[in-house]
């Protein structure tokens, strides 16, 4: 069920919206819907080789949707004639995994993932396949290899600025819709998900959006001044 987290319209105008605790500022978590935090993303396959102490490290990453995307590529890309394959991906969603295949517990997949988180990754799974070279690393070097050779692999990326985006609701007298569809023209970036009559209203309309962290200021505030603050516009949370 939605609940509203952040809202920036006047609870009392709208019974739907009695009870809830009004906010201009909020703070979540996850990666998703982060204000603060500067995310990217890649759209191809990139590969890398590297040798430390005859060991080849042989390192992809790719982009994602989801973990089940991950992990069919790891299946796809992993040679089972390697001695490892240590892997991690990281979602927008928030969610993330690692994987140290064998490898001493934190030395393969952890530094994987760290070499992800450093440079902002998202939607991306990153696989490092090991063929032993015959000498021992030792967990030190071993944590430092499966880093390296991620983040030598993520410099020959292109990375593109990952759009964030929450979902969000506008509640419209019905006869003021079309100003909302008018802002939206201004802002390309903003997605209708969905328009329906009020349940608690049938004077009113209610607009489900995504819309992006960059733009989210201005549309507000676009929307009440077009509307003379008529239109009331809520960040909604799937929490």
């Amino acid at each position: 069920m939605m609940k509203i987290i952040a809202i920036s319209c006047i609870a009392r105008s709208l019974p739907q919206l009695q009870g809830f605790m009004l906010s201009k500022s909020f703070t979540i978590s996850s990666i998703k819907y982060s204000h603060r935090l500067l995310a990217y993303y890649i759209d191809q396959l990139y590969e890398n080789v590297e040798v430390v102490e005859r060991s080849k490290f042989i390192s992809f990453i790719f982009p994602i949707k989801s973990a089940e995307d991950a992990l069919l590529f790891i299946n796809a890309y992993s040679d089972r004639k390697a001695t490892h394959n240590c892997w991690a991906y990281r979602l927008s969603s928030g969610g993330y995994r690692f994987n140290d295949d064998g490898e001493p517990g934190g030395t393969a997949g952890r530094p994987i993932l760290n070499a992800l988180e450093s440079d902002d990754m998202v939607d991306v799974v990153a696989l490092v396949v090991r063929h032993y070279g015959g000498i021992k690393l030792g967990t030190g070097g071993l944590s430092r290899a499966y880093g390296d050779a991620t983040k030598s692999v993520l410099q020959l990326a292109r990375k593109i600025e990952y759009v964030q985006k929450i979902p969000a609701i506008c509640y419209s007298p019905i006869g003021l819709v079309g100003k909302i569809y008018h802002v939206m023209n201004k802002y390309p970036t903003v997605e209708k998900v969905s328009e329906e009559i009020s349940h608690s209203d049938g004077n009113y309309m209610e607009i489900s959006l995504n819309i992006d962290m960059k733009n989210l200021e201005n549309f507000q505030m676009t929307l009440q001044t077009v509307s003379n603050g008529k239109i009331k516009f809520c960040l909604l949370s799937s929490e």
